[in-house]
């Protein structure tokens, strides 16, 4: 907050001081306009990153993209399917999962769960993406 008042002092008082002062605005608009393209290339490298270390044949990439075919068939049964099986997962296929990992009674810690829902977010903002124009040229 200091560091705003601080910022709109030094703006405003050279304004005050001298008549024939003008601020610089389209140095500002430049800058800006810079931010705003770092912006979208550090998301397009994240973006690119993430689709290549990602597993696309994961549970969690399955469920991810029934979910998207579900949100753009419109068929609300087959939605509300996709949604439970999003959120709880499905037992029998966590059944095997635990079995082969051989301890059943070992929990998820917050990091994980926070991970599988950045992947599941991911997932779903992808298949997503692959889905809406295939829709739209049926």
């Amino acid at each position: 907050m200091k560091l705003l008042l601080t910022l709109c002092m030094v703006i405003i008082m050279p304004c005050q001081a001298t008549e024939s002062f003008k601020f610089p605005w389209k140095d500002i608009q430049n800058v800006i306009i810079n931010m705003i393209e770092g912006l979208r290339l550090c998301y397009n490298w994240l973006d690119t990153l993430l689709d290549a270390v990602m597993d696309h044949k994961s549970l969690l990439a399955q469920q991810a993209q029934r979910l998207a075919i579900a949100e753009i068939t419109g068929n609300r049964t087959e939605f509300a399917e996709a949604t439970f099986e999003s959120l709880y997962g499905n037992p029998e296929e966590e059944r095997v999962k635990a079995e082969r990992k051989g301890n059943l009674a070992e929990e998820k810690t917050l990091l994980e769960a926070i991970w599988e829902s950045v992947q599941f977010e991911y997932f779903l903002t992808y298949y997503r993406k692959q889905e809406r124009p295939k829709s739209r040229v049926k």
